[in-house]
C-alpha cells in the first residue's frame, strides 16, 4: 500500500485534520473515518457520514471539534475516539490508524 505511506498518516495528528481534507482522503483513498466509544464496557463503532459532518460543523471545522461534540448513541460518553479504516479491495488487508481497535 504504498499510497498509504505517501499520504503520512503518521505524523499527522488527527484531530487537526479538517473535515474537507477527511472527505477528500474518503473519496480518493477510500478511508473511511469511524467513532469508537472510550467506554470499555461499550466500544460502540460508528462510520462517519462526512456529507451531513460537513453541512453541520462547515468544511473548515477540525476534526477534534467534531469529536468534542460527538457522544456515544449508546452510552453517551462524549468524545469518542477517532480512527481511520483504510479499506483495501482484499477485506483480510484492511489497516487501521493510528492502531488497531481493541
Amino acid at each position: 500500500m504504498d499510497w498509504f505511506h505517501r499520504l503520512d498518516l503518521h505524523r499527522i495528528d488527527p484531530d487537526t485534520l479538517t473535515l474537507r481534507r477527511v472527505f477528500e482522503m474518503q473519496l480518493n483513498y477510500q478511508i473511511e473515518l469511524v467513532l469508537i466509544c472510550r467506554t470499555p464496557d461499550c466500544r460502540r463503532r460508528a462510520k462517519v457520514d462526512m456529507i451531513t459532518r460537513i453541512d453541520k460543523y462547515g468544511s473548515a471545522s477540525t476534526l477534534g471539534h467534531m469529536r468534542k461534540r460527538s457522544r456515544c448513541s449508546g452510552c453517551d460518553m462524549p468524545e469518542p475516539d477517532a480512527y481511520f479504516l483504510i479499506e483495501s479491495p482484499r477485506r483480510f488487508e484492511d489497516q487501521w490508524f493510528p492502531r488497531r481497535p481493541s
